[in-house]
């Protein structure tokens, strides 16, 4: 027995130093492919990596890292060998000179819960096919029509809070599922729509969860529950448009009806992990980015003063109160609020990178990316550099008076797998802004400080405030309070 405790002994500690060896000998093999290096840094713990450090320090993570490193190194985040990019520069080369060699993922825990099929996460040619099909809905040309029907929800909602307290963020997030299912799911029976908006929200909340998958948990209901739920409630939709036969022009629609060269439709699994996944990135971001907007004009009043006197000029020039915005009421006479909106996105950094993988091994400036790692493009790093903004936590909108250097800004993304809903997610934040400042006044509740991830940037709490109407103004003075 003793002999045999050494042999298990013996075996279980070359197993241990093997695991503990094998990265080390992975990392020399790869520093000389090719006689290039991986570029500097550290992958910190073992079987951790940096994960929880760039939990934790966040912005520091990257600034911190940038200084010792450079603005291209290595670490290990997520379960994966990665590289962190700071740089414009890079970030061109990785989004848009070579987007073939870097394929588009989503963190583990977001493929896990709304799909792995994703169009933006297959290759290079199954992508850009079917973009091209899907971005019909969300053309500016398509969305002029739709300008009504987003008013329509926006002023719903805004009626509901007069003299209410509200959470903005979990609000915002009602609007922005509401609009996106409109340009997703499209037309739908009412139960399977109501039902199907419901599960979203459960399945969205998994994503924000700690991923551990024991029953009692918002990951493991997610995963379980709400998925499978959605899952059915898709498959109920596609049968009742199978028995309409007639054309829809919603995305839903067009993957249904995408067939490849060889004549062959998306699998079920496919338009599901489409839609949920198109859901989920028209739900958080757009109702992260509305929260911030309306905050950072809680704390700059002149600001708020300024849009608001934008707002009442467009208002001024219609026949009625109730007449509703046009497309050009939109894009021409609200440059001031497109700033607000442009300056939130990059202060705010609420999406703080892109994530990609590496396909096959690519050489930059005499390091190796390679095949299998991941790349974080740190959009938020660049963002907030002084290099390329100044006073960068400072909100000034009147920095987009003029136009930032090229890769300085990409709140969207950029290249190839630039945001598909970009147009219409600023569509819904300028209507939002529109009607909200022009009708309401609110006061923000408790300590408004700080800022959390889940898993997006957003403020702490969610930032709660009590909203009352504002006094009406002549349409023909402009005069009131």
């Amino acid at each position: 027995m003793e002999k045999e405790g050494q042999v298990v002994w013996v075996v279980v500690s070359l197993v241990v130093a093997t695991a503990l060896m094998l990265p080390l000998l992975h990392r020399l093999r790869l520093s000389s492919r090719r006689g290039l290096r991986l570029p500097p840094g550290s992958m910190g713990l073992f079987f951790f990596g940096e994960s929880l450090s760039l939990k934790c320090q966040r912005m520091n993570f990257y600034t911190s890292r940038e200084k010792r490193y450079g603005k291209v190194f290595k670490t290990h985040l997520f379960g994966h060998p990665s590289i962190v990019i700071t740089s414009p520069d890079a970030a061109q080369f990785v989004l848009l000179e070579q987007p073939a060699r870097f394929k588009q993922r989503g963190l583990p825990i977001i493929e896990k819960l709304v799909g792995d099929l994703f169009f933006g996460y297959q290759t290079q040619r199954k992508h850009a096919r079917l973009r091209k099909f899907m971005h019909g809905p969300l053309l500016p040309e398509t969305l002029e029509n739709s300008i009504s029907d987003i008013e329509a929800l926006a002023t719903s909602m805004l009626h509901s809070w007069e003299l209410k307290t509200i959470n903005i963020l979990e609000e915002a997030k009602h609007y922005a599922l509401k609009v996106a299912m409109e340009y997703v799911v499209g037309a739908a029976p009412h139960y399977e729509k109501e039902e199907l908006t419901k599960a979203c929200e459960h399945l969205i909340r998994g994503v924000s969860s700690i991923p551990v998958n024991i029953p009692g948990t918002h990951y493991h209901k997610a995963l379980k529950d709400s998925k499978k739920k959605a899952c059915a409630l898709l498959e109920n939709i596609v049968s009742w448009r199978q028995l309409e036969k007639r054309p829809h022009g919603d995305i839903l629609g067009i993957l249904m009806d995408t067939q490849d060269e060889d004549g062959c439709k998306l699998t079920p699994n496919e338009i599901h992990d489409n839609v949920l996944t198109l859901l989920y990135l028209g739900h958080d971001t757009a109702a992260a980015a509305l929260t911030w907007a309306v905050k950072y004009l809680t704390d700059n009043p002149k600001l708020l003063e300024d849009v608001t006197a934008e707002h009442e000029t467009i208002r001024q020039k219609k026949t009625s109160q109730d007449e509703t915005l046009m497309w050009s009421d939109i894009k021409d006479q609200m440059p001031l609020s497109i700033r607000v909106i442009k300056e939130t996105l990059r202060i705010a950094n609420i999406v703080e990178f892109c994530y990609r993988e590496v396909v096959e091994d690519v050489e930059y400036k005499g390091y190796l990316f390679p095949k299998g790692w991941r790349i974080l493009v740190a959009h938020s790093a660049v963002h907030s550099n002084s290099e390329y903004y100044t006073n960068p936590g400072e909100f000034n909108s009147s920095r987009f008076k003029i136009a930032p250097k090229p890769y300085t800004y990409t709140p969207f993304g950029n290249g190839a797998h630039v945001c598909l809903g970009r147009e219409l997610a600023n569509l819904e934040l300028l209507i939002f802004l529109h009607h909200f400042t022009l009708n309401y006044r609110w006061e923000s509740i408790g300590d408004t400080d700080g800022s959390e991830y889940a898993p997006i940037h957003v403020p702490k709490g969610g930032f709660p405030i009590a909203v009352r109407r504002r006094k009406s103004r002549s349409m023909t003075d402009g005069k009131g309070s």
